[in-house]
């Protein structure tokens, strides 16, 4: 049985969570007391809970170079709720921009976590920029263009991302699962 972590956050979680539900993965979205989500299968997080990640989010500041903890008590506990999509994953699948090497937005922590906690494990991002999908190559701590499309997620796999997913990234989620 494969199972989807995911947040639960309009965009990418829900696409995740909808194209996981549709080919027969189980979903975990983790969420938090205050946390809406139109997703099911939802996991609200205690306040403990939450504080657990707290360790994992200050290492991961090493890549992401930004502030934690912020001055928002809800981006605190967004940013934790990311550690629990990722810890028991063997596998992570992003929709995000890519700069710099450098992964955007909130969807940047829960990768670093992943690179660091999981590593050698594998880490695929959709740059909706180029609308190409990156393999994270830990040898040389960057992003690579894959040569063809990553493989169907499967086993304990994570599927995170941007809240803006483009109709595209929609489409090319899909083809992931499509594909034989």
């Amino acid at each position: 049985m494969s199972i989807c972590f995911s947040g639960g956050a309009l965009g990418a979680d829900t696409i995740w969570t909808e194209v996981a539900s549709h080919y027969g993965h189980d979903v975990i979205n983790y969420i938090f007391d205050g946390h809406k989500s139109t997703c099911s299968s939802l996991a609200v997080l205690t306040d403990d809970e939450l504080s657990v990640a707290d360790y994992y989010l200050t290492k991961a500041n090493s890549i992401v170079q930004r502030r934690f903890p912020t001055k928002s008590k809800t981006t605190n506990s967004l940013l934790r709720r990311n550690y629990y999509q990722i810890k028991d994953s063997d596998s992570c699948y992003a929709v995000a921009s890519i700069d710099n090497n450098k992964i955007s937005g909130g969807t940047a922590w829960a990768v670093a976590m992943f690179i660091q906690n999981r590593s050698p494990k594998p880490v695929f991002v959709l740059n909706q920029d180029d609308s190409l999908w990156y393999y994270y190559d830990y040898n040389i701590s960057q992003y690579i263009l894959c040569d063809d499309l990553p493989l169907t997620p499967s086993g304990n796999w994570t599927g995170i991302g941007t809240r803006d997913i483009t109709n595209e990234s929609i489409d090319m989620i899909i083809e992931l699962f499509e594909r034989k």
